[in-house]
């Protein structure tokens, strides 16, 4: 397959998983003020079930439908476009789990910034990008459509990590940063 047939097919399958970032920034958007709410106040109780709801809610739908995609992902790539897909249920698998990946890492984002931490997320997003552009110099070659569907995913999840590192961090004790 051409380079520009490669990159057809990367762009559609994870053009599926728009949808699912759609609502998880809708999650976040509409979960944001109850816990900077919690937060503020020093409910830290109340602050971690939002948080944890949130999180879950971020990352059930894209484990699933990783899992989906690799019982039925070519099948269903097939019923969504056409035959030249039947062999992409991997790489339906992988980015799904990146999505997951960038919804964890979207919610402690939203999380930090609502605790205040907000200088941190421009080194993480950095970072990110680096992690994801390092893995793809050394997959992509190799493999290019599920090279790159690792490095996406390493990336996101370089930045889900880091991102849970300063809220732990943040959650000490002290109470919240003003």
């Amino acid at each position: 397959l051409a380079p520009e047939g490669r990159l057809g097919i990367f762009g559609s399958v994870a053009y599926l998983l728009v949808v699912m970032t759609l609502v998880n920034q809708a999650l976040r958007g509409a979960t944001l003020p109850r816990f900077a709410v919690a937060w503020q106040r020093g409910e830290r109780r109340a602050a971690s079930r939002v948080l944890v709801g949130t999180l879950l809610v971020a990352a059930l739908p894209g484990l699933a439908l990783a899992l989906l995609a690799l019982l039925w992902g070519g099948p269903l790539l097939v019923l969504l476009y056409n035959g030249s897909y039947a062999d992409q249920g991997p790489l339906f698998a992988w980015l799904s789990l990146a999505a997951a990946a960038g919804g964890i890492a979207g919610c402690l984002r939203a999380a930090l910034t609502a605790m205040g931490r907000i200088r941190s997320q421009v080194p993480v997003t950095a970072l990110a990008a680096t992690v994801t552009g390092i893995c793809a110099w050394v997959w992509v070659p190799e493999s290019p459509l599920l090279g790159a569907a690792t490095a996406v995913l390493a990336g996101r999840s370089a930045m889900a990590l880091v991102h849970a590192g300063i809220l732990v961090h943040a959650w000490r004790p002290s109470g919240p940063k003003r």
